[in-house]
């Protein structure tokens, strides 16, 4: 009975996370959709004249959103890909340097339109190691994301490389929000939102950590978070060398 009761509350947690899923898509995919079908009204009625800054601007924001929505579709394939076991983890020798420089790289923009400041922060000398760039640089991106998402206008984000026991151990911390202790141990669930109920500046799929740990897992590695409410959070990600 014991164990039926667990098997009860873990199907009723997991319908809960797919029903959260299924209403949070379907909110993310609308809102693009719903701003570049405005714009392209404008344009076939001729408001928007080709070669106006304002043309210009709605076209650089409908084209944000098609990013937008490309990401969703690319995380929920990733994501069931990562359940089918359907990815390989290849070795090649990464530059640290260069990977960090690269996944601040990706978030740019992000990171000038919030005016934050990211601090890399290494120990003297060529660090190396030897594993799978892309899926270590994927799973960078999206912590480095995550702390400018997070972060309040002109924040701090400071990302750290160190030795570890079996590889390395990457930090990235930030300044914002921080997470709720009650919410620690679930933030890492596939469709799971962080209850912030000061602002809506913070939504999302809920998927994006969980692929991350997915990530981690598949390499060998892991993934946890330090974090205190109002003051900020530091993600840690544990990468072993390759051999």
């Amino acid at each position: 009975l014991e164990r039926t009761g667990r098997m009860y509350r873990d199907l009723k947690i997991a319908d809960e996370y797919q029903k959260n899923f299924i209403g949070l898509v379907s909110h993310e995919l609308k809102t693009p959709l719903t701003v570049i079908k405005g714009y392209l009204a404008l344009l076939e009625d001729g408001v928007l004249k080709p070669g106006h800054p304002d043309t210009m601007a709605a076209l650089e924001t409908s084209l944000d959103e098609v990013g937008n929505l490309e990401s969703i579709v690319n995380n929920i394939i990733e994501l069931s890909q990562l359940d089918q076991n359907d990815q390989q983890v290849f070795r090649e020798e990464i530059d640290v340097k260069v990977l960090l420089d690269d996944a601040v790289s990706l978030v740019g923009k992000e990171i000038r339109n919030q005016g934050a400041e990211v601090l890399i922060n290494l120990p003297p000398g060529a660090m190396v190691i030897h594993s799978d760039r892309m899926k270590v640089l994927q799973v960078l991106n999206q912590l480095v994301s995550n702390a400018v998402k997070f972060s309040p206008d002109a924040g701090r984000i400071t990302i750290t490389a160190v030795p570890g026991e079996s590889g390395l151990l990457f930090s990235i911390s930030d300044d914002g929000v921080g997470i709720p202790e009650s919410q620690l141990k679930d933030i890492f669930n596939r469709f799971y939102q962080v209850d912030i109920t000061t602002t809506r500046n913070y939504e999302g799929t809920g998927l994006g950590l969980a692929i991350v740990r997915k990530i981690a897992e598949l390499m060998g590695g892991r993934v946890w978070v330090d974090s205190r409410e109002g003051v900020g959070s530091t993600f840690f990600f544990e990468v072993p060398e390759m051999k």
